[in-house]
């Protein structure tokens, strides 16, 4: 089938609008991963960014939503992959039949 990579650049695209105004490194590391299944942007996230930026609600429920879709997507490693950077960050995800929660660890 087709692999659609249109698709697959503009998601990448849409991540980077938003790595732009959030500058958050975990975004900057899903383009990482999401761009070397095509074979680009091949750098280091600590070179590209050198700041560390604290979640806020919004990015949390977008880190959520991409979780979300990578489980759906039967994308496993990337699920569990946020939920451990938002945990470095004392963010606990709470799964629960009527969707994700999150709580501060503090």
């Amino acid at each position: 089938d087709d692999f659609n990579t249109p698709l697959a650049l503009q998601v990448i695209f849409e991540i980077c609008n938003k790595i732009n105004v959030t500058k958050d490194l975990n975004l900057v590391n899903l383009i990482i991963k999401l761009s070397n299944i095509l074979g680009i942007l091949n750098y280091v996230p600590d070179e590209y960014l050198k700041l560390q930026v604290e979640f806020s609600p919004d990015l949390i429920n977008e880190q959520i939503e991409i979780r979300n879709k990578a489980k759906l997507d039967k994308n496993y490693e990337l699920a569990d992959q946020i939920r451990q950077q938002l945990l470095s960050k004392n963010i606990i995800l709470e799964d629960t039949s009527t969707g994700t929660s999150w709580r501060s660890k503090n």
